[in-house]
Order: structure tokens, then sequence, then C-alpha cells
């Protein structure tokens, strides 16, 4: 799979992504739907048993806080029976519906100037219907009037409201269980589609640059890469007044190994080294190859004489390490320079003060450390 998508041409990649998608918002679509479906009838089966006459049911509509986000509203206030002439009731009943005679309504009003759709609604009670209706602005609301009996056996006249909630969309996915884990469900398989097609373009990414900052015979760093580190951390010694060494390590006889065994060897025994090194030091070391056979290894936060033991054991390891070159067992020797860095150092002048104990140590006869000397004194 991790080859085809590597082979994969980007117009390919991208109409899978975009069936991939269209696919999952069908899918979380459907459930939506079906969800808002399933509240859709709950809202009116509600509603069916107000009108079938059980208007206790309203009694507990209005007091559970589940129905913050019905899409179906419910009102419903109750007055007494205005016992008098028809057309004195008419009156009355409409007054009282639009809000007048002090009864306040807490849902939503008649319209200014429709107190004749108001009278209509009342008229059928006042001569005698048991229940009237009317609806409002295209069916977004509806007024019934239902003629009745109190718990007392009192007549009295009960207004019921139904109208389309105003539901704020974040709000009804949030607060519903059921498309909230659709909607999360959306984005948890959106995201890992992104990513497994993104991973192979990272991995990509990191590899190029690891190429490009590290040496491919050792895997250390490039000199570009290594002299750029060396400069950030001694412009942060500066800064902080922080120590730190630099060790120049060069293996002894190389060319040697070159002419005798042939330059496969000579590549061997410099991945070898450079393996050496890097598992002898810390994860915030820098090492880097700068040269052929020449390493440089920046050792933040260690004087010179603590990275003189460092130094000296990494000399040592590689000293024991045997090669066999055609049939022929051949030990490899390096001679190491070390310089600390000082508060008025460059980078030129840090590395040319490790580089002249570095070639002190050849002098001297080879495969040992040396990180002092009479003429430059650093700390």
């Amino acid at each position: 799979m991790a080859e085809f998508l590597r082979s994969a041409r980007p117009g390919f990649i991208g109409g899978v992504a975009f069936v991939f998608a269209a696919v999952l918002t069908f899918i979380a679509s459907y459930f939506m739907v079906l969800d808002l479906r399933g509240q859709l009838a709950d809202d009116f089966k509600d509603f069916a048993l107000a009108m079938a006459g059980d208007i206790a049911v309203l009694d507990r509509l209005e007091g559970d806080p589940g129905r913050t986000n019905a899409l179906l509203g419910f009102e419903k206030r109750v007055t007494p029976w205005p016992d008098v002439q028809h057309d004195e009731c008419v009156s009355r009943i409409a007054d009282w519906q639009l809000g007048g005679g002090g009864g306040a309504y807490s849902g939503l009003q008649f319209a200014a100037g429709e107190l004749e759709k108001a009278r209509a609604l009342a008229r059928p009670l006042c001569y005698g219907a048991r229940i009237s209706s009317v609806s409002h602005a295209g069916l977004n609301q509806v007024d019934i009037l239902i003629a009745g009996l109190d718990q007392a056996g009192q007549r009295q006249v009960t207004s019921l409201r139904l109208y389309r909630s105003e539901v704020a969309p974040w709000r009804a996915v949030v607060s519903r269980p059921p498309q909230l884990a659709i909607a999360l469900a959306v984005a948890l398989t959106a995201g890992l589609f992104a990513y497994v097609i993104r991973l192979r373009q990272y991995r990509l990414l990191v590899e190029v640059q690891r190429r490009a900052s590290t040496d491919g015979l050792t895997g250390v760093l490039r000199r570009e890469e290594f002299l750029a580190g060396l400069d950030a951390a001694l412009a942060r010694s500066r800064l902080k007044g922080t120590t730190g060494s630099l060790l120049v390590l060069d293996l002894d006889h190389f060319k040697a190994i070159n002419d005798r065994f042939g330059h496969a060897a000579g590549d061997e025994v410099i991945r070898k080294y450079g393996q050496h090194i890097g598992a002898g030091l810390r994860s915030g070391d820098l090492v880097g190859r700068v040269g052929g056979e020449e390493f440089m290894v920046l050792l933040p936060g260690l004087p010179k004489y603590v990275a003189a033991e460092v130094a000296d054991r990494l000399r040592k390891r590689m000293a024991a390490h045997a090669f066999t070159f055609g049939g022929e067992t051949v030990f490899v020797t390096a001679s190491i320079g070390i310089a600390s860095i000082m508060a008025v150092d460059t980078m030129d002048s840090l590395v040319e003060r490790a580089d002249s104990r570095l070639y002190r140590a050849k002098r001297q006869g080879r495969n040992c450390v040396v990180w002092e000397d009479e003429v430059e004194g650093d700390f």
C-alpha cells in the first residue's frame, strides 16, 4: 500500500480524496437525518397526545430541559370560560389570546393588526365548538383553542401554541449525543485519512532533510551542518556564559589503509569510526565529518579536562577494534586535539586552537589526546 501511494499521481490522490469525502459526507448526513427524523417524530407524538386531549402532556414538556433543542415548540395557557353572550365571549377570548386582559403570553404573539384573526379563532368555541385552530406565517406557528373542564369541573379555555423552534445548529449538534458522535466520527475519520495521506510526504521530507544534513557514509553531520551548529553554540555561549569543548579527531596513517587495501576498506574504517563516536556521546552533543578522515565533536557544558576523558575513551574504543581486510587483521588508531570554548572565541579561533593540538598529538607519536599546550592557554 505504501509503495502504491508513493507512485500514485497527484490527480489520482485528489480523486480518491474527493470520493472519500463524498462518501463520508453522505454517510454522516444519512445518520443525522435519521436522528432528526426521530426527534421530529417524538415532537409530533407529544403534540398528538396534547391534541387528543391529554393537556397534562404539555405540563411535562414545558418543564423538560431536554426540550430546549426540540424542533417543534409547545406553549399552553388556561383561562376561565367567559360566561357571557356570544359576541362578548368572542371579544374576551380574542383579547386574552392577544395578551390583553391582564394575561401576558410568554410565547409568540399575533402580529399587530391581527385582531380579526384572533376573533376568528375564538368564534367557533363561543358558538359551541370544542376546538378551533388558525395558522400563521406559512405554518411556522399554529394557535389552537380547546374548550374543556378543569379538575373542579369548571369550564375553561386552553390555548395551545405549536411553533417551529429556532434551534442554533451548533447547539443542536453539541447538545445531542447522537449528532455529536457523528460529528466527532466524521472529524476523526477525515483527520485519520489526511494523516495517512500526509504521512508519506512527511517521511519523504524528513528523509530528504536527513540526507541533506548528514554524511552518507557515517550518518553524522556534514561539514556545513556541523559548523552551523558550532557557530550557534558559540553564540549561546557568549550570551549565557556557558562552557563547552571542541574535539578534532583524525585517523592515523589512513592513506596507508587506502593504498594497501583499497578505498572500500578505507570507507569501512571511516564508517565504523563514525559509529564509535556516535555511540560514545550524549544526545545533545554534535558530531560532524569535516574532511576525508577528520571528524569534529562539540561537547556543550564540558570543560576540556572532562572532554579529554571522553576523547580518551573514544580513542581506546577505536584502537581496540579489529578490521579484517584480505584475511589480514588491522587496527586503526586516531589522534585527538581538544580546545575549550572561551568568551572571546570565534569559530575560527576555537577550531585553530583545537587543530594545533591535533597536530601536536601527531608529532608526539599519534594515538593520543592533547588538550593543553604551553603557548595557547584556555580553561
